[in-house]
């Protein structure tokens, strides 16, 4: 895979390359000629004489006119037909070299490719949750390139997970009449209003990563938050020791505000489900963290694990919450000996990873998602149709959407995946260029 990448997006003869044109001969005493049909039988031809006097002298002695206007012998003459036919001819060649000169000039003048101005004149409102997630400025970054790329422009706010903020930002965009907003919400339930308000007013609206509930969003892009669920809880299943009689999982999940928390718990439970059920595996600490935050997710798993609660494994819902309970494993010295999960592969993961303090990350490459974002708020301001590969219930409607596959990534395939997919290269993540 292709690392942040970020919008964006002729063959024939260019300005500047030389092009061989008809130079005319000096001019004669006689007047310019005046373009005419092909002569029938007139007495006396149109001046011609700066065109075709080259071709004239290549002619016999006897045929050639003896003045620079063409005229033609008497009737009945023998040499008539040969040189008015041979008039013609030259009066053809003419044509067709003035029509050859002013084709290649017009080609030469053609202005210049016009796919990167596809998106000109168009605004995209940008508003998101928070830019404090490493993946966040990276994506609106290239968002705003690859809009560039096509001559559209952004409009960016960050409501730094406040949702009077956001909706404040949203309510301004709508004032600015902008064509499409893209919303990374920071509540699902309680934007729902001024999305509507978006939708009345006929702007397109994208949820981005994030679903949103109600009925005024055109589409929803992200990734398959139940597939990162499944793919934690069948690596956690996988990972545990076969002599545990009961497995005791930590899951800190992500923010009840936002409907991939959901999502990713159902993902989960679709596995851990019968084993819980069997007394398999007990969630002994299970709660959302309140806006991702990962001092949040410290203060309240340390609380946990000072209470003499056992951990056996551990789900963070994404990286920076899975970090936040290394930290608290190792305090007690468990880092690193027991396994731990998280999603985003951000660089500290990937690092974690190779320390063994963390043994999977769910990469989830972020320009695919920024990529297919602006492509379709374009298409969107265009009144054109947009890709979408299944629909999610929000809860009141079915949601057009398109949801990427995430990739699992441990030690096994962190070269392969990371730095051969170009996401990080060998000396960010080790220091030094090796790739072991």
């Amino acid at each position: 895979m292709g690392p942040n990448d970020p919008i964006s997006q002729s063959g024939g003869v260019q300005d500047g390359d030389n092009v061989d044109t008809p130079v005319e001969p000096t001019p004669s005493a006689a007047p310019e000629p005046e373009q005419s049909p092909a002569p029938s039988v007139p007495a006396e031809q149109p001046k011609v004489a700066d065109v075709i006097q080259p071709a004239m002298d290549n002619l016999p002695p006897e045929d050639k006119p003896s003045t620079p206007n063409v005229v033609l012998p008497p009737a009945g003459s023998k040499s008539k037909s040969k040189k008015k036919w041979l008039l013609v001819l030259v009066i053809v060649l003419v044509v067709l070299v003035g029509a050859g000169s002013w084709w290649l000039v017009s080609k030469n003048n053609k202005p210049a490719n016009t796919a990167n101005t596809s998106g000109a004149g168009i605004r995209i409102g940008l508003s998101m949750a928070t830019l404090s997630i490493a993946r966040w400025p990276n994506e609106q970054s290239i968002m705003e390139k690859d809009a560039a790329a096509v001559g559209a422009t952004v409009v960016a706010y960050n409501a730094n997970n406040n949702t009077n903020t956001q909706i404040s930002q949203i309510e301004n965009l709508i004032a600015q009449k902008v064509n499409v907003i893209v919303v990374n919400a920071v509540d699902a339930n309680l934007i729902a209003p001024v999305i509507a308000s978006a939708s009345q007013a006929g702007i397109k609206v994208i949820a981005y990563d994030r679903l949103i509930d109600g009925a005024g969003t055109t589409v929803y892009i992200s990734f398959s938050s139940y597939k990162v669920g499944q793919d934690w809880a069948n690596y956690i299943v996988s990972a545990l020791p076969a002599s545990l009689k009961i497995a005791n999982v930590a899951f800190l999940d992500g923010a009840s505000t936002d409907n991939n928390s959901t999502l990713l718990r159902n993902g989960v439970m679709s596995v851990f489900d019968p084993l819980v059920k069997s007394g398999k595996i007990d969630l002994v600490f299970n709660q959302n963290i309140a806006n991702w935050d990962p001092s949040v997710a410290y203060t309240t798993f340390q609380a946990d694990v000072a209470t003499g609660t056992r951990i056996d494994a551990v789900i963070g819902g994404n990286d920076e919450l899975a970090n936040s309970a290394i930290e608290v494993l190792q305090s007690e010295g468990l880092a690193g000996k027991i396994p731990v999960v998280g999603q985003d592969g951000e660089l500290g993961a990937i690092q974690r990873i190779e320390d063994g303090t963390q043994m999977l990350t769910v990469y989830k490459p972020g320009y695919d998602e920024a990529n297919l974002a602006i492509k379709d708020a374009i298409a969107l301001a265009k009144g054109q149709s947009i890709q979408s590969n299944t629909v999610t219930n929000n809860g009141t409607v079915n949601v057009p959407s398109y949801l990427f596959d995430p990739i699992p990534v441990t030690k096994a395939n962190v070269n392969s995946v990371i730095i051969k997919g170009g996401v990080y290269t060998s000396k960010q993540i080790f220091g030094s260029t090796s790739t072991t």
